[in-house]
């Protein structure tokens, strides 16, 4: 008869009470109904007390380390019981919260690559890669014409006069003829320093023939002035005007990103290269 609860506590048989308590000990945390949820853990739970009371006596509390004390059920009532255990929500196959997120993500993200596929074959992603390469274009001869060695034209001045403005009412002009018989205006400070007989160097930029300084020579005698050029005077703003559309090919993927560098180009950038272009064009007539 004995033998049975042996083999439920799974010892061998004639086992001391040390053995025996130690196996009860081991089955009765395993089974206890608070640690194990099964169906069959409370039957299972009652057998191995009644083998320990049979070998033994009264069976001991087992300790339940690292358990969690139970909860009293009268702490909450039935209606409370009742209540959260409703709170526990199931939900059908595909309809949980973070599955509907999901196929939103999802849905988004199709929109987005279809809307950025349109885009890309607008004709403001077209007007926006022509700003984008015409102002890279200007950017480069700008800096070639920068930084390539000036272009010098000299002449020999033969005689100077001024005369009532023909452009602005009371302006005045200042004119010096030169050796080839050419007419050139010059600032009222290069007309009072030059004197017929004097060398006049016109230094002018490489590509863009913008004029940059006027030097005046003679034998013993030199003096050089500055002329205000607007591309050059503002060479390294409009440099990084001209450079930064560019910065979009770095961007370009379906997002907001990508859509607020093109309208700036096509807005700010168009304005200042055509502000420039025509800048250009006046000093270099």
């Amino acid at each position: 008869m004995h033998e049975k609860y042996y083999n439920v506590l799974g010892i061998r048989t004639g086992a001391s009470k040390e053995e025996i308590k130690k196996a009860y000990r081991k089955k009765a945390l395993l089974y206890h109904p608070d640690v194990n949820q099964s169906p069959h853990a409370e039957a299972r739970f009652l057998e191995i007390n009644r083998a320990y009371e049979a070998l033994i006596g009264n069976p001991p509390i087992p300790k339940r380390e690292a358990s969690p004390p139970p909860e009293d059920p009268r702490k909450y009532g039935a209606a409370g019981n009742k209540q959260r255990k409703s709170q526990v929500k199931t939900y059908p196959p595909g309809q949980s919260p973070a599955e509907k997120a999901k196929r939103r993500r999802d849905r988004l993200f199709r929109e987005g690559l279809e809307f950025y596929r349109k885009y890309k074959k607008s004709y403001k992603h077209k007007v926006t890669v022509f700003i984008t390469w015409a102002a890279f274009f200007t950017g480069t001869v700008l800096a070639l014409d920068h930084f390539l060695p000036y272009h010098k034209e000299k002449a020999l001045v033969k005689k100077k006069y001024y005369m009532l403005g023909t452009t602005t009412a009371g302006s005045m002009d200042y004119v010096l003829i030169l050796n080839d018989g050419t007419k050139t205006n010059v600032e009222p400070g290069i007309y009072g320093h030059v004197s017929p007989g004097n060398t006049l160097v016109h230094v002018k930029s490489a590509l863009l023939r913008q004029l940059v300084r006027t030097d005046i020579y003679d034998p013993g005698y030199y003096v050089s002035f500055p002329i205000s050029n607007f591309a050059h005077d503002r060479f390294w703003s409009f440099l990084l005007l001209l450079f930064l559309p560019l910065f979009r090919y770095k961007l370009d993927r379906p997002h907001v990103s990508f859509y607020f560098v093109d309208f700036t180009i096509r807005s700010g950038v168009l304005v200042g290269w055509v502000f420039l272009v025509i800048q250009m064009i006046l000093q270099a007539g």
